[in-house]
């Protein structure tokens, strides 16, 4: 018997500790995950893979990530994808900031496993909805 694929999940995230660690834990419980270090890689990555759901770190080298989510947002195949920010800071104005610009949620760094897995697994489902 073959299993059936997990979910794919992009994460644009510049810091390869941060990256391993997101892949290490959603690999886990069976997610694809597919890494980019830049805006542009992940924008190439989600627009090339239709991803379930997008992890998006908002201080990325050549852009900030607020960019690639207007990108998503904007993007016919995209819009509805779920994008999870994820934020080293605790700051309740760059969390609203991300939200209003159209945000499904937000993880932030560090983070721990059940968190992550928990605002995932919540997401992912309701694209696997929309794409039927």
């Amino acid at each position: 018997m073959t299993s059936r694929p997990g979910p794919k999940v992009v994460v644009i995230e510049d810091n390869v500790s941060v990256s391993q660690y997101l892949s290490t834990v959603l690999e886990a419980v069976g997610y694809r995950v597919l890494v980019a270090n830049t805006a542009k890689e992940g924008w190439e990555l989600a627009v090339a893979e239709h991803p379930a759901v997008v992890l998006l770190d908002l201080h990325l080298p050549d852009m900030h990530g607020g960019k690639v989510l207007n990108a998503i947002r904007n993007d016919a195949k995209l819009k509805t994808t779920p994008v999870i920010v994820l934020t080293g800071s605790e700051k309740v104005s760059d969390v609203t900031a991300a939200v209003s610009r159209g945000a499904s949620d937000y993880v932030t760094k560090p983070c721990d496993p059940a968190t992550l897995l928990e605002k995932v697994g919540r997401h992912a489902p309701i694209y696997t909805a929309r794409r039927a």
